[in-house]
């Protein structure tokens, strides 16, 4: 079959380019043609910085200094993460530009793709736009925070009427589609696509081992002080420097061992040889499953996706709010978590199978 997926795998965002190529690796296998349908928006990889007539009267006469000692090295430092991005894009997943060609299928997911974003509801993630095929599939679509207000069921159930099989990442969403009758039939909980990969398989695609010590892998896109702090207790009890994983370039310049300039290849590699990780990152979390990893997890927003993931691998007390909690010497039981990551990772691959030759 020819395949389409729409998801947004050319974000400059790790998880959202390896659970694409996740999902775009396993139904090669299956022997299907697939494609990355590409509706690349730029707003999701360009780094714009502010305009000079937004500086205050002080940042204009420091304009040269502002330039060479903020602007420039941030620049340069961007371009060498975008370029590691691209790459990964280029090499991994070879999207292009969707020209309305029939596809047998459109896979729709996995990612935040029913997020409203700041703008609301998009229809092309919906399958109402620009979508030039008979059947439409959600595969662990995320809405991240479950977000319905009066009138969106509507629009929702609506969109849904064009799919012929629904499977969502968050147990409140599932529950809320399910209980509202929004699709015509049972709408499934799957497992993110990071998954339908093994171990095995992620470690033919990293770099080399980028840090020579035993390290802490310190993954915070939330930016909270509280995590910060928990990841350099863990670090200290265990005598591990931190290496901290930056999800932007904001702390070119900054002292304590950032990581700004790492692609999804080194993203990969980081998770694999850590001693342990702390993070807020649902795909922080998810590596550190994949690579069997002692970590911590602990998030002040969004957490749906995080919990019942947590939930379903029995790791719900991975999930911590203060440093009270931390039981460092209570190990992961990493026997029982694989055979359910594999059970589930079987779930996945029989959803897409039945679904795909119906």
């Amino acid at each position: 079959m020819n395949i389409g997926i729409c998801t947004v795998h050319y974000a400059h965002n790790y998880g959202a380019m390896l659970q694409g190529y996740a999902l775009k690796n396993v139904l090669e296998q299956m022997g299907h043609n697939v494609v990355m349908t590409d509706r690349r928006a730029n707003t999701l990889t360009k780094w714009n910085p502010r305009p000079l007539s937004k500086s205050s009267l002080k940042e204009i006469l420091l304009y040269p200094k502002y330039l060479y000692k903020w602007y420039l090295p941030k620049y340069l430092t961007l371009r060498k993460r975008e370029n590691n991005f691209e790459r990964y894009l280029n090499t991994y997943l070879n999207d292009r530009p969707y020209n309305q060609e029939y596809l047998d299928a459109i896979i729709y997911g996995s990612d935040q793709i029913w997020s409203k974003f700041e703008y609301g509801f998009d229809d092309i993630w919906w399958g109402i736009k620009d979508s030039n095929t008979d059947k439409r599939i959600s595969y662990a679509a995320s809405m991240g925070v479950l977000d319905i207000e009066k009138g969106d069921g509507e629009f929702v159930k609506k969109a849904l009427e064009r799919f012929s099989a629904v499977s969502v990442r968050e147990k409140n969403f599932q529950g809320f589609l399910n209980s509202h009758h929004l699709f015509k039939n049972n709408v499934e909980l799957m497992i993110d696509p990071t998954f339908l990969l093994r171990k095995e398989e992620w470690s033919k695609i990293n770099s080399k081992r980028m840090v020579k010590e035993p390290y802490l892998l310190f993954y915070d896109f939330q930016k909270d002080e509280k995590t910060t702090q928990l990841a350099h207790y863990i670090a200290e009890l265990k005598h591990l420097q931190i290496i901290r994983l930056s999800d932007g370039v904001e702390h070119v310049g900054k002292e304590g061992g950032y990581m700004v300039t790492a692609g999804p290849t080194e993203f990969i590699s980081l998770f694999r040889y850590s001693d342990f990780v702390v993070t807020s990152s649902f795909h922080g979390t998810a590596f550190s499953m994949i690579f069997n990893k002692p970590f911590y997890v602990r998030q002040i927003w969004n957490t749906d996706r995080v919990k019942t993931l947590l939930d379903i691998m029995g790791l719900s007390g991975r999930f911590i709010d203060k440093i009270d909690d931390v039981d460092i010497d209570k190990p992961i039981e990493y026997n029982l978590v694989n055979i359910k990551i594999e059970q589930h990772r079987q779930k996945g691959l029989a959803f897409l199978k039945d679904n795909l030759l119906e």
